[in-house]
């Protein structure tokens, strides 16, 4: 359940009801480009994925955001994914994130390529590469450029660009909440960062992420994540009592939620 606090289950239920409702908010929303403010926070939750449940390291954090925003994000979605097909701007050897493709279907065309060669007596030499955090480094602007550049509507496009702007989030673990955290002000900060990293000696024609791995740090949005995450924690184990008075409330949750694990978010009591 996202910050707006709107089961899924209140929407299937209700789904005759508020169908015309939400059609007119979605339909306000493309023509206008503004994206409800509801749409751009995200409840961050850890799951757990292995080891010692007792290391916050072991999580995973998870983004939970708004039902209905996610409802409109998949109308975008499929009104990029006729439009990209219309121009034939996406590849047949594309099979990542591609609708009847899979990374096993990658396979299967790389393994027939490869053994027709080798058929043919021919050497056949494979790199693999993986780049690093490849969806979190993505320039904005310079998406937004791109889908201009394949004839996007305009109005698809200032949603997207509003709906990249002034996004927030924050932790909660058994109903309790940190604050909100706005990309605006980790991005500030982060450029700073990214400036005085470039001033070392021996750094500056490295990449931000080089620098950042040379140094040992992380980014910004990566440390006050952990750290929130550790800092609740530590919170509901009985430490960082004071500390955590000030950075955490308590809020009723209603019912039980599980995210494939035995990591529940209950009622605070």
């Amino acid at each position: 359940m996202g910050p707006d606090g709107i089961h899924p289950r209140v929407l299937r239920e209700l789904a005759e009801v508020i169908a015309g409702p939400l059609s007119i908010i979605f339909e306000r929303s493309w023509r206008t480009g503004e994206v409800p403010e509801d749409w751009r926070k995200a409840n961050v939750i850890p799951v757990f994925k292995k080891g010692k449940k007792e290391d916050p390291g072991n999580y995973r954090p998870v983004s939970l955001t708004s039902i209905p925003g996610k409802v409109m994000e998949r109308l975008i979605l499929g009104t990029i994914s006729e439009h990209m097909e219309e121009k034939k701007a996406i590849r047949s050897s594309q099979h990542g994130f591609t609708k009847g493709k899979s990374c096993q279907t990658n396979l299967i065309a790389f393994y027939d390529g490869t053994t027709g060669w080798m058929d043919e007596k021919r050497m056949v030499d494979v790199v693999y590469l993986d780049f690093s955090k490849a969806f979190d480094t993505v320039s904005h602007s310079i998406l937004i450029a791109k889908l201009r550049k394949y004839g996007l509507d305009e109005w698809t496009v200032g949603w997207i660009e509003n709906w990249l702007k002034d996004r927030a989030q924050r932790v909660v673990i058994r109903g309790t909440e940190s604050s909100w955290k706005f990309n605006k002000d980790r991005e500030l900060l982060d450029r700073v960062q990214q400036r005085a990293t470039k001033m070392i000696k021996g750094l500056e024609l490295l990449s931000y992420e080089e620098r950042l791995r040379d140094l040992g740090l992380f980014s910004l949005k990566k440390r006050r994540l952990r750290g929130d995450l550790i800092n609740a924690y530590k919170y509901l184990k009985g430490g960082c009592q004071e500390d955590g008075a000030g950075l955490f409330q308590w809020c009723p949750v209603t019912g039980q939620e599980e995210m494939g694990t035995n990591l529940s978010i209950r009622s605070s009591t």
